[in-house]
């Protein structure tokens, strides 16, 4: 299950006002006074609502006009020039007047353009969940309706959604592939299509294992780290089971099963057991020294897996090539 983030940070005075800008509502003097304050840009409330009181006498003769922002803009970029105020606007007011248009332009043109426009949601549900995914259903299903070009969507949410329905779709790509690969190279090693049956269900238990540990314990795995944890496992230890599985074969040539499996575990256990703590301790190690929670469970996870990999193959793996000792035994 994906790990939750941090909730999306608030917008910024600008964004806001850029946002006010994109919306076509109107609003009141007051209402833009702090929105333009918030922002930054230098303006009195007297001023602001003396251009209210004169574009609502102008207009339509109503004092309690309300204005989008693009209508405010305009009014007071042509008041600007007005020749009939502009004795009473000293330089400073002139040129803040002159650049309100300019500065909502450059907003507005970060999210409009001539090929792509941006559009921006915001909504109070929870990152992800099924009210979330039912949210962004609808909000597609919209845009699919109301466009004729392509929409790309983005967002926290959004990702979380794509994970949630490509992750089985990718993980079983991922295992065929990987299983695929480990059955074509040990059925080559021993010119046996049984032995890959029974060692590569051996390392992917392994996989399964730690999956299930991680679950039962409360902490969350994450989408990558499990499809990384799996493709590192399967191909790390499955040289443990290759080795173990070879001498085994070697000894039977000679020898019953029991004497077989003696040698194999006296031929295999230093080499297996020496390469396999590396693989478990230096990634344990390495989870207390990195920063990143991710990189973190990637190497717990590795850690776990490839121990409980050599338990298995130290314990697991000998009862099955007993059993299956009529497929697996080389015959001279």
């Amino acid at each position: 299950e994906p790990a939750p983030v941090p909730e999306p940070v608030a917008l910024t005075p600008l964004e806001q006002l850029a946002e006010m800008a994109f919306s076509g509502e109107r609003y009141s003097s007051p209402q833009l006074y702090r929105a333009l304050r918030r922002a930054g840009i230098d303006v009195r409330r007297e001023e602001l609502d003396l251009l209210y009181l004169y574009y609502g006498y102008a207009t339509q003769r109503d004092t309690s006009i309300r204005l989008t922002l693009e209508e405010l803009v305009d009014w007071a970029s042509s008041l600007a020039g007005n020749p009939l105020v502009e004795d009473y606007l000293d330089d400073d007011t002139r040129a803040q007047l002159s650049g309100l248009q300019p500065l909502l332009d450059s907003e507005l043109g970060m999210l409009r353009g001539d090929v792509w426009s941006v559009a921006v949601i915001v909504s109070d549900l929870p990152p992800e969940g099924e009210r979330t995914f039912a949210f962004l259903d609808s909000v597609q299903t919209q845009c699919r309706t109301q466009f004729s070009a392509p929409c790309y969507y983005v967002g926290y949410s959004m990702m979380y959604k794509e994970m949630k329905e490509g992750f089985p779709r990718e993980l079983l790509l991922l295992t065929l592939l990987t299983v695929g690969a480990i059955f074509l190279i040990v059925a080559l090693t021993f010119r046996s299509a049984v032995v890959p049956f029974l060692l590569i269900p051996t390392v992917m238990s392994a996989v399964w294992l730690n999956v299930f540990a991680s679950g039962l314990g409360g902490e969350p795995l994450l989408y990558m780290a499990y499809l990384i944890v799996q493709s590192i496992l399967m191909g790390a230890t499955i040289d443990y089971s290759i080795l173990f599985t070879q001498y085994y074969r070697i000894a039977r040539l000679s020898l019953d099963k029991g004497e077989s499996l003696k040698v194999a575990y006296r031929r295999s256990f230093h080499a297996i057991l020496t390469s396999g703590l590396i693989l478990v301790l230096t990634p344990l190690l390495m989870t207390f020294v990195v920063a990143s929670p991710m990189i973190a469970t990637i190497l717990r996870c590795i850690s776990i897996g490839a121990a409980t990999a050599i338990v298995l193959i130290f314990f697991v793996l000998p009862a099955t090539l007993v059993i299956m000792d009529r497929w697996v035994a080389r015959r001279s």
